[in-house]
Protein backbone atom coordinates (compact mmCIF):
# COMPACT_ATOMS: atom_id res chain seq x y z
CA UNK A 1 0.00 0.00 0.00
CA UNK A 2 1.26 3.08 -1.19
CA UNK A 3 1.03 5.17 2.21
CA UNK A 4 2.14 8.72 0.93
CA UNK A 5 3.08 11.60 3.58
CA UNK A 6 2.70 10.18 7.21
CA UNK A 7 0.42 10.60 9.38
CA UNK A 8 0.66 11.41 13.29
CA UNK A 9 -2.77 10.07 15.55
CA UNK A 10 -3.67 11.67 18.19
CA UNK A 11 -6.20 11.03 20.80
CA UNK A 12 -6.73 13.22 23.66
CA UNK A 13 -8.26 10.58 26.87
CA UNK A 14 -9.60 14.04 28.84
CA UNK A 15 -12.58 15.01 26.35
CA UNK A 16 -11.47 18.48 26.82
CA UNK A 17 -10.38 20.91 23.62
CA UNK A 18 -7.64 23.02 25.26
CA UNK A 19 -6.10 20.83 28.13
CA UNK A 20 -2.57 20.07 29.44
CA UNK A 21 -2.74 16.91 27.66
CA UNK A 22 -3.85 18.87 24.18
CA UNK A 23 -1.38 21.30 24.65
CA UNK A 24 1.78 18.92 24.95
CA UNK A 25 0.25 17.25 21.90
CA UNK A 26 0.54 20.16 20.24
CA UNK A 27 4.04 20.44 20.88
CA UNK A 28 5.29 17.44 20.09
CA UNK A 29 2.94 17.33 16.97
CA UNK A 30 4.63 20.64 15.66
CA UNK A 31 7.93 19.01 15.20
CA UNK A 32 6.86 16.39 13.22
CA UNK A 33 4.46 18.62 11.10
CA UNK A 34 7.65 20.63 10.49
CA UNK A 35 9.02 17.24 8.82
CA UNK A 36 6.14 16.37 7.05
CA UNK A 37 3.77 14.86 8.84
CA UNK A 38 -0.51 15.08 8.30
CA UNK A 39 -1.38 16.09 12.25
CA UNK A 40 -4.91 14.65 13.05
CA UNK A 41 -6.27 15.07 16.53
CA UNK A 42 -9.33 13.14 18.25
CA UNK A 43 -10.14 15.08 21.62
CA UNK A 44 -11.61 11.71 23.10
CA UNK A 45 -15.32 13.03 23.36
CA UNK A 46 -16.00 9.46 22.82
CA UNK A 47 -13.68 7.74 25.25
CA UNK A 48 -14.70 10.01 28.75
CA UNK A 49 -18.40 9.90 29.83
CA UNK A 50 -18.53 12.65 32.37
CA UNK A 51 -17.87 15.65 30.19
CA UNK A 52 -20.84 14.65 28.66
CA UNK A 53 -20.08 14.98 25.06
CA UNK A 54 -20.29 11.13 24.17
CA UNK A 55 -20.72 11.14 19.87
CA UNK A 56 -21.15 14.88 20.20
CA UNK A 57 -20.16 16.78 16.73
CA UNK A 58 -17.00 18.93 16.74
CA UNK A 59 -18.16 22.38 16.68
CA UNK A 60 -15.87 25.45 16.71
CA UNK A 61 -13.06 23.44 18.16
CA UNK A 62 -10.51 23.65 15.28
CA UNK A 63 -10.25 27.52 16.23
CA UNK A 64 -8.58 26.61 19.37
CA UNK A 65 -5.59 24.55 17.45
CA UNK A 66 -2.83 25.39 15.25
CA UNK A 67 -4.49 25.10 11.63
CA UNK A 68 -2.12 22.42 10.88
CA UNK A 69 -4.44 20.15 13.40
CA UNK A 70 -7.10 18.80 11.45
CA UNK A 71 -9.37 17.52 14.23
CA UNK A 72 -10.38 14.13 13.65
CA UNK A 73 -12.81 11.59 14.96
CA UNK A 74 -13.02 7.52 15.62
CA UNK A 75 -14.63 6.45 12.63
CA UNK A 76 -18.13 4.51 13.36
CA UNK A 77 -17.64 4.48 17.01
CA UNK A 78 -21.27 5.27 17.44
CA UNK A 79 -22.26 2.38 16.21
CA UNK A 80 -20.59 0.00 17.96
CA UNK A 81 -22.38 -2.65 19.96
CA UNK A 82 -22.31 -2.14 23.35
CA UNK A 83 -20.21 0.83 23.92
CA UNK A 84 -21.95 3.82 24.77
CA UNK A 85 -21.85 6.59 27.66
CA UNK A 86 -22.73 4.19 30.13
CA UNK A 87 -20.50 1.19 29.28
CA UNK A 88 -17.62 3.60 30.23
CA UNK A 89 -19.09 4.41 33.14
CA UNK A 90 -19.82 1.29 34.38
CA UNK A 91 -16.28 -0.26 33.66
CA UNK A 92 -14.80 2.97 35.58
CA UNK A 93 -17.03 2.72 38.04
CA UNK A 94 -16.75 -1.72 38.28
CA UNK A 95 -14.09 -2.56 36.89
CA UNK A 96 -11.35 -0.12 37.67
CA UNK A 97 -12.23 1.46 41.03
CA UNK A 98 -14.44 -1.70 42.45
CA UNK A 99 -11.54 -4.30 40.92
CA UNK A 100 -15.11 -6.30 39.57
CA UNK A 101 -14.18 -8.41 36.79
CA UNK A 102 -17.17 -9.42 35.65
CA UNK A 103 -17.35 -6.70 32.87
CA UNK A 104 -13.99 -7.78 31.54
CA UNK A 105 -15.13 -10.20 28.41
CA UNK A 106 -17.74 -6.96 27.54
CA UNK A 107 -14.38 -5.02 27.75
CA UNK A 108 -12.75 -7.58 25.43
CA UNK A 109 -15.76 -7.88 22.97
CA UNK A 110 -15.40 -3.94 22.54
CA UNK A 111 -12.30 -3.31 22.54
CA UNK A 112 -11.74 -5.38 19.28
CA UNK A 113 -14.65 -3.91 17.94
CA UNK A 114 -12.71 -0.34 18.44
CA UNK A 115 -9.48 -1.70 17.60
CA UNK A 116 -10.86 -2.44 13.92
CA UNK A 117 -12.45 1.12 13.95
CA UNK A 118 -8.93 2.68 14.56
CA UNK A 119 -7.29 0.70 11.89
CA UNK A 120 -10.31 1.38 9.39
CA UNK A 121 -9.85 4.91 10.09
CA UNK A 122 -6.27 5.16 9.69
CA UNK A 123 -6.37 3.65 6.87
CA UNK A 124 -9.29 5.60 5.00
CA UNK A 125 -6.76 8.67 5.87
CA UNK A 126 -3.96 7.39 4.44
CA UNK A 127 -5.79 7.18 1.27
CA UNK A 128 -6.29 11.13 1.12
Amino acid sequence: MECGEPVLWGISFDATPISGVVVEFVKTARILHQRGYRVHLDLGYDVKADKNAFFQPYRDEAALLPDWVRLARIDGLDATPGYDADFVTAVLREVVQAGDERLVPQIDTVAEQISRRVVDTQYQELRF
